[in-house]
This record gives structure tokens, C-alpha cells and sequence, in this order.
């Protein structure tokens, strides 16, 4: 974890002694020290697995000529079905007074009772 050179820069800021982040300061040196380790224990194994370098291209030898067929293709087709209307009928569209009145009878007299 790197000091900021400037404002704008990527990485921590410089920490004086009126910083905000100076109650953070122990903190920060741990932190940067386990960084600086895990960073040389991957740099460690990075070099003792990788022996060769990685190729930049296949060789033709290597290559595969067609392609693998995994398992035998289905084919795959939707049924014919009869599309659904998404409307309303127009009598249900259509407002109904007479079971409207009943409606609001039946409440009103439910009210009465309560």
C-alpha cells in the first residue's frame, strides 16, 4: 500500500501528527506489512508452480480438429396453442348498477348490525 504522491493520487495518505488518521497509524503499519508478506508468499509460489512459461499460441498438433459432441442434440419446438386474450369481456368491462346497489345493501345492513 503505497503513500499518496499527491491529492488526486491512488493510495493512503500521508499521515502527520494533526492527521484525522493518526489514531490509525498502528494499524496501517500492520496492514501494510501483512500486504508486503502475502505479496512475497504469492510472488514465492508464483515461481515455484509455474516452471514454463505460458504459450502464446497452440500448436496445430494440439489443436482440435472438430468439434466434441458431449451428448446427442434434442430438438426442441414449442406446442401450438391458442393465445389467451388478455382483456376483459366486454360485459365485465361494463358496470353493473343493480349488483352494485346489492353490494353496498348488503354492507350497509352488515354495518347496522355491528
Amino acid at each position: 500500500m503505497a503513500t499518496r504522491r499527491n491529492v488526486t493520487s491512488k493510495g493512503l495518505p500521508e499521515i502527520s501528527s494533526k492527521s484525522p488518521l493518526k489514531a490509525l497509524s498502528d494499524d496501517l503499519t500492520d496492514m501494510r506489512a501483512h500486504m508486503a508478506l502475502v505479496l512475497r508468499e504469492w510472488e514465492k509460489d508464483n515461481s515455484m508452480v509455474y516452471f514454463e512459461a505460458v504459450p502464446r499460441s497452440i500448436p496445430e498438433e494440439y489443436k482440435i480438429k472438430k468439434g466434441l459432441m458431449m451428448m446427442k442434440p434434442d430438438e426442441f419446438s414449442l406446442e401450438d396453442v391458442e393465445p389467451l386474450a388478455l382483456s376483459l369481456s366486454e360485459e365485465a368491462m361494463t358496470p353493473n348498477e343493480d349488483s352494485d346497489r346489492a353490494l353496498a345493501e348488503e354492507l350497509q345492513k352488515r354495518w347496522n348490525t355491528e
